[in-house]
């Protein structure tokens, strides 16, 4: 199988690559002023940091369906998985290996927090944000109805504290340190689901590429 070329694929999504480095050093930058207030380190993983997993996802295919990209692709000697889980992959752990240094700096700086179920939790609530972004994408074959539709989720969860809408509600809604016993649910959860989505989204987009072929 053809291996990803990382540069081009971060080339071809030009300035949307930067977003979440820039967002990542804006929390370097809460950690380093935090005064003691640990809900507002929460708040931004649950609901700016963990969601923003999908970005890197869903910009990937921009190219792919708002530049009609797709409807060639069929035609190259490539395998359908080279389209959707060796591309989406390479991001994903590119995104989590921020995170593991973000979150040991979260550990280092909220008192009595333990890196463990910190890194567990957050980890895949990131990794579900991700793949549901990959399936989004590649149902809507739209980047910006994807990030709409996620950021309006996470919206509504933060506005009404996920006891209003009749849908999964994938945060926990920490507001201090906790350990594996708080989350532990919620993470095994989210990461099967996360899987699920992968593998859905991946269906998906080969049923999207086969149709453009046929």
């Amino acid at each position: 199988m053809k291996k990803i070329n990382l540069v081009f694929e971060i080339k071809s999504m030009g300035w949307s690559f930067f977003l979440p480095l820039i967002v990542f050093l804006l929390f370097i930058y809460q950690l380093a002023t935090y005064q003691g207030f640990s809900l507002y380190i929460y708040n931004t993983l649950e609901f700016l940091i963990a969601p923003l997993a999908c970005w890197w996802i869903i910009h990937l295919y921009d190219e792919y369906f708002e530049g009609g990209l797709h409807e060639l692709l069929p035609s190259y000697p490539l395998s359908r998985w080279y389209h959707g889980i060796s591309r989406v992959l390479p991001f994903i752990l590119m995104y989590l290996l921020l995170l593991v240094g973000s979150l040991w700096m979260v550990h280092s700086v909220v008192e009595n927090q333990d890196y463990a179920p910190l890194l567990v939790y957050v980890g895949t609530l990131s990794l579900l944000f991700a793949t549901v972004g990959f399936l989004l994408v590649a149902i809507f074959r739209n980047v910006m109805v994807s990030i709409v539709m996620i950021a309006t989720y996470v919206v509504t969860e933060y506005l009404t504290n996920g006891e209003v809408m009749p849908w999964y509600h994938a945060m926990a809604f920490v507001s201090s340190p906790f350990s594996f016993r708080d989350v532990m649910s919620k993470a095994i959860v989210n990461g099967v689901l996360s899987g699920f989505f992968l593998l859905l989204g991946q269906t998906v987009l080969s049923m999207v590429l086969t149709k453009r072929y046929t």
